[in-house]
């Protein structure tokens, strides 16, 4: 009897190991109603105001929401079980000719451009699903990055 207690005890403790990595930090936003929208903060959410909105932009999505239907937001951690499979949106980019070719670049993405100090010298904002060609020809000879999404690139322009 005593060794049937002990192996239960020890099922229960692994148990409540593998469901406590399941859980993750998310940033809840509820609205008036109990609605509940869910950001984990592995898509590093940012929270900002703009006139009377409450807007939480993350590597994955733009989500706006009235302030007068939003009861609360703060933090929490979630449980997530499942299986996932993997996202692979990541704009393609290419560089030709002194022309930077952005291919698969979704409507409401940005694409920007710096310098190696830094400094943001091109910004695209997409439209438009698609491809989008920039020239780079103004620009002088240097190392520069290129940041679509989550996504960083480094292209030399000679």
């Amino acid at each position: 009897m005593k060794t049937k207690l002990i192996l239960i005890m020890m099922l229960m403790a692994a148990a409540t190991g593998a469901w406590a990595q399941d859980m993750i930090m998310t940033l809840v936003v509820t609205m008036k109603n109990q609605q509940t929208h869910e950001f984990a903060l592995t898509d590093r959410p940012q929270v900002r105001f703009e006139g009377d909105q409450l807007v939480v932009q993350s590597d994955r999505t733009v989500a706006s929401f009235p302030m007068a239907d939003v009861l609360r937001f703060h933090y929490e951690k979630q449980s997530y079980v499942g299986i996932y499979e993997p996202e692979d949106d990541t704009p393609e980019l290419r560089y030709e000719g002194g022309v930077l070719i952005i291919s698969g670049i979704k409507a409401g993405e940005t694409a920007a451009i710096y310098a190696s100090d830094g400094r943001l010298v091109r910004q695209l904002d997409a439209t438009r699903t698609g491809t989008y060609r920039l020239s780079l020809a103004s620009l002088p000879t240097g190392v520069y990055i290129v940041r679509t999404g989550k996504t960083n690139y480094k292209i030399t322009k000679r």
